[in-house]
């Protein structure tokens, strides 16, 4: 029998032994959910495809270069790019649907991708049409408490509609500037970008030229090019509060069946479309955005406890001196 959407949610400390119990580790549980009979588009895998095709899954890729444009960046980046399959179709802007005449998928597989995506709402909408009937959408996605985009403020609602009201093609001078918030950590004795859930010795800016990124940002603002950028920053409490709000408000017609806790630096949500209706009523949607919006804080607590630069005093006198 399968479970109930609420027995799915992992939102507290609480839910981690049945976490584990259930999903276990997130790649391979959503490699088995999958299957290889079931049809699949893969969004931005680049070096690491989590369903290759010579593995037997039955796959379309679309991303941003050619298999070769691929090798030549990620040959540059010092990473392994033996794992870069063909890709079969090259996004250039727009909707992916319309790139691909509005074929269907049982499985959209998207990793670390909803967080650049410069209109989300138009992104989550656009999936949905890919979807056959019973199709899910299956998203893995940084958790900004445990990466290097920590000082990052979590997104909210608000932000996410004024991007799909604008319109928004590009990432904006904020998001671009952000990037001067960036951090390393050290964390298990080593310096790192992203991390577990344990303790943090220390971290660091990685950014050493405010002026630099200023000119970056504002060039990177007015160009007509598109640079890349973090726009969103999620916990699993937040994302799932923005995407019950934009289901609440008819902007989107899936929902998030699966929600998982962090696991390194990420967590996973599956949605797909209610076979009924399920649109709350105001009074309980209220009630919902409350309590996901406390349980974003307790998230927030959570992480930061374990950061040892809080145990600190704080001393800006010297800094803050002529």
């Amino acid at each position: 029998m399968e479970e109930s959407r609420h027995e799915l949610f992992f939102l507290s400390s609480g839910d981690d032994s049945r976490q584990d119990k259930i999903v276990g580790d997130v790649r391979g549980y959503v490699r088995n959910l999958v299957g290889k009979r079931s049809s699949v588009l893969e969004i931005g895998p680049s070096y690491m495809p989590l369903f290759p095709k010579r593995d037997g899954f039955n796959v379309s890729i679309v991303d941003h270069l050619d298999q070769s444009g691929l090798i030549e960046k990620y040959q540059a980046l010092n990473v392994d790019s033996s794992l870069i399959e063909p890709v079969d179709y090259v996004w250039r802007g727009g909707p992916i649907s319309a790139l691909l005449n509005e074929r269907q998928f049982d499985f959209i597989y998207a990793s670390h991708v909803i967080e650049h995506t410069t209109d989300l709402v138009r992104f989550i909408a656009d999936c949905e049409k890919m979807l056959t009937e019973r199709g899910r959408v299956v998203l893995v996605v940084p958790d900004k408490r445990y990466c290097f985009d920590i000082f990052q403020p979590a997104t909210d609602t608000a932000k996410v509609l004024g991007d799909y009201i604008r319109g928004s093609k590009s990432h904006g001078f904020e998001a671009l500037y952000r990037e001067e918030s960036q951090v390393s950590v050290e964390y298990d004795g080593r310096n790192v970008l992203a991390w577990w859930q344990g303790r943090v010795s220390a971290l660091h800016l990685m950014r050493r030229d405010p002026r630099g990124r200023m000119n970056s940002a504002l060039a990177g603002h007015r160009s007509k090019d598109y640079v890349d950028a973090h726009e969103y920053f999620f916990t699993p409490s937040v994302f799932l509060l923005i995407l019950e709000e934009l289901y609440f408000h008819e902007l989107v017609n899936v929902r998030v069946r699966l929600l998982t806790r962090s696991r390194g630096c990420e967590f996973l949500a599956i949605l797909d479309r209610p076979t009924v209706s399920e649109r709350l009523p105001t009074e309980r949607f209220c009630a919902l955005k409350r309590e996901l919006s406390l349980n974003s804080i307790r998230e927030q607590v959570e992480a930061w406890s374990k950061l040892s630069p809080l145990d600190d005093p704080l001393d800006v006198s010297g800094l803050l001196s002529d």
